[in-house]
């Protein structure tokens, strides 16, 4: 019957057959390794996908390799026999993890991970709205609101994702990046403080559901990269 081949497309990923995975992929200046969280993402979704490495640094003898400078005879039948993704062991290719990688996105060092960004923020948001249903002066709020750190840690979050974006790139479930691009640039503190008085509520409220729906967007990979506890 023989096999077609179709660029892996992360909203509609394949149920049955084979996805070649190049391992490790380069990256600005980092060699990254990404099939530890392929595989976790096709056994959730997937578990009779055939998930097969492909590169030059890897063992050639190990399942479910390919190596490019030594092809198997006939490629069809090696990707007929390859394991499944259930029973299949990636080898290691000498790259850095991509889960490492995307972890420090969301934990970073201490303060600087997306997750203690994203809680401070909102915590602000809804102090602001806690304020105003207590009926302090929306001139109070915004004066409350208007603090260069608190400006400064949503610039930085933009850098802090634009620095990663290309790594989350790397993930079978990546899609929804052009939505998250949209929504972290669409939240700016300077302009909620120079808001007029009949829009600060409605525009508070609008961020409080924007920092809700970037959280829904990353939460599928978030899960992904989580250390296994077992």
């Amino acid at each position: 019957a023989g096999y077609t081949s179709n660029v892996y497309n992360p909203m509609y990923p394949p149920r049955t057959g084979a996805v070649i995975l190049f391992s490790p992929l380069l990256l600005d200046d980092k060699w990254i390794a990404p099939e530890s969280v392929w595989k976790r993402y096709f056994e959730q979704v997937a578990p009779q996908v055939r998930l097969i490495q492909a590169g030059m640094q890897g063992d050639k003898s190990k399942a479910n390799y390919l190596h490019l400078y030594a092809w198997p005879d006939n490629l069809q039948t090696f990707l007929e026999t390859a394991k499944t993704v259930n029973e299949w062991v990636p080898c290691q290719t000498g790259g850095i993890d991509l889960s490492d990688l995307i972890r420090l996105f969301f934990d970073g060092h201490g303060t600087d991970g997306f997750v203690e960004w994203k809680n401070k923020v909102e915590r602000v948001i809804s102090g602001s709205i806690h304020k105003l249903g207590e009926g302090q002066p929306v001139e109070k709020v915004q004066r409350d609101l208007d603090d260069s750190e608190k400006k400064f840690r949503v610039a930085s979050m933009r850098g802090r994702w634009q620095h990663y974006r290309k790594l989350f790139t790397l993930m079978p479930n990546e899609n929804g990046l052009k939505e998250i691009d949209d929504l972290i640039n669409s939240i700016a503190l300077e302009v909620l403080i120079l808001a007029p008085k009949e829009s600060f509520q409605e525009q508070t409220t609008r961020y409080h559901l924007i920092l809700r729906q970037i959280d829904d967007l990353l939460m599928p990979i978030r899960k992904l990269i989580q250390k296994r506890t077992n």
